[in-house]
């Protein structure tokens, strides 16, 4: 048996018969799988034209529902960009009211030694070279001040550090 040669049931065949033979089966499924598959196209197209203008309509009724939903979507963003906005405007309102009642001063300055002594005898677990102790004290309306300024109470608030 020589290289070229392929064992077939009827004997020894060489290899240009063999490739003569597998080549027109490779045709005769070709043309199988065209016919089927032409036989399916047609069948497709004859059941899409039964269908007609169904298909059409449930087209454009999807259509007409995406549309109408989008519409609906964006016409919910305005309120909820509505309520957004006043909500910010409500804020900013309270946060100048509070500006404008609130006068805040800073003044740096040491703890007593007798507050030290007494922070150094309570027991505690930090360091007191990192202690930082802030303090606010309430201050009424001078008296000498204009009568046209408010009745604001003024804060001064004073950064203690050891």
């Amino acid at each position: 048996m020589g290289r070229g040669d392929v064992l077939n049931s009827n004997g020894l065949l060489n290899s240009d018969e063999f490739a003569f033979k597998m080549k027109r089966k490779l045709q005769d499924l070709h043309k199988d799988i065209q016919a089927d598959v032409s036989s399916l196209t047609s069948e497709l197209i004859q059941t899409i034209n039964d269908l007609g203008d169904r298909t059409i309509e449930l087209q454009n009724k999807m259509d007409d529902m995406t549309d109408s939903q989008n519409l609906m979507r964006e016409k919910q963003k305005e309120p909820c960009n509505v309520a957004v906005s006043l909500e910010q405007k409500f804020a900013d309102l309270q946060d100048k009211k509070r500006r404008n009642n609130t006068r805040i001063k800073m003044k740096p300055g040491k703890i007593p030694p007798v507050e030290l002594e007494v922070l150094e005898r309570a027991p505690t677990d930090f360091d007191m070279a990192n202690m930082v102790i802030d303090r606010i004290h309430t201050l009424p309306k001078r008296r000498y001040a204009p009568a046209t300024v408010s009745k604001d109470i003024t804060d001064m608030y004073e950064l203690l550090h050891t």
